[in-house]
């Protein structure tokens, strides 16, 4: 699934810059730090089956990087349907304060108080632990890039006589 979305935030507003997503802030080290970004627009690549991340690219098809989700969202995976139960929840405040805590682990919570007199609650538990229990941990884009550049051996330089081999004789600049 692809949407676009508006950068909010910025230097007009006191805000780092963020992608808003179902009503969770998305963002990552690089839009944080460029307040100039506010109101461009980023095409956004949706894993449905866990939107702790989204993939994000400039309208020209640049890759701009993964954005994480702010708060306890990124915790544990969750997929649409979650999300959607969680927000709708949350806009019948019956769950409260998603912003500090873990949204996921509370909506269980909440399942969990209502199995003993309902079936589908009792379903729904077995469905979000499975969900949540397949998602691999998040690494962060600039993590994995450091640690690749770390692992990689460093560049060997030329050995003396390379140039006397290839016959080349004086290399001018």
């Amino acid at each position: 699934m692809s949407v676009m979305r508006t950068i909010r935030g910025g230097l007009a507003t006191r805000r780092r810059p963020y992608i808003a997503f179902m009503g969770v802030r998305y963002s990552n080290q690089v839009l944080a730090q460029v307040p100039t970004l506010a109101g461009k627009k980023l095409k956004i690549y949706v894993n449905r089956s866990d939107l702790r991340t989204l993939k994000a690219f400039y309208e020209d098809g640049a890759e701009f990087g993964q954005l994480v989700a702010n708060g306890g969202w990124a915790l544990q995976a969750h997929d649409l349907a979650t999300r959607q139960a969680i927000n709708s929840l949350r806009h019948l405040k019956t769950l409260r304060h998603l912003e500090t805590a873990d949204p996921v682990a509370a909506y269980l919570d909440f399942l969990n108080a209502q199995a003993a007199k309902s079936k589908r609650a009792r379903t729904k538990i077995v469905d979000v632990e499975k969900r949540a229990s397949a998602g691999e941990p998040i690494k962060d884009s600039s993590e994995t890039w450091f640690e690749s550049v770390k692992s990689e051996p460093p560049p060997t330089p030329f050995r003396e006589g390379v140039l006397d081999d290839l016959s080349l004789g004086t290399i001018t600049y």
